[in-house]
């Protein structure tokens, strides 16, 4: 149950994201409007004690998986993939962009299955499918 709460607290979040962002992107740049979202991050994630754990054991390691994991997640799963979104938000509408998110489990499926071996499920071929579908007609929809 758990999995599930934190599933949708994750999707309310990323929903006020997209609305409050597109929001700010008509004062805002992109760019600006990242840094000042990390600027206040940042400084907030640093009061939870997980932060310091997690970083003491990073700081702990030499071994280069660990560190190139970290640049990874931290230069593409943060820095990058928030600043393609915020710029395509400021020429789609955040409800498009929000659906239209809905192709990142299916990357993360894909990646999975060919980089860590997983095997899918027949409901989780159809839940691909799905996502595909909704995101083809959602472009055609919008002439994108």
């Amino acid at each position: 149950i758990f999995g599930l709460v934190f599933g949708f607290g994750s999707a309310a979040g990323y929903a006020i994201f997209a609305v409050l962002g597109k929001a700010a992107l008509d004062k805002l740049s992109a760019t600006q409007l990242l840094f000042s979202a990390f600027t206040i991050g940042v400084p907030v994630l640093l009061l939870f004690p997980q932060t310091w754990q997690a970083l003491t054991q990073l700081f702990q390691t030499s071994e280069f998986k660990v560190w190139g994991s970290f640049f990874a997640v931290g230069w593409f799963g943060t820095i990058l993939i928030n600043l393609f979104y915020m710029r395509g938000l400021k020429r789609i509408s955040a409800s498009t962009a929000t659906v239209i998110t809905t192709v990142e489990p299916l990357v993360a499926t894909i990646l999975a299955v060919f980089f860590v071996g997983e095997i899918l499920s027949i409901t989780q071929y159809f839940g691909v499918a799905l996502i595909v579908l909704s995101a083809t007609l959602i472009g055609v929809r919008e002439g994108k």
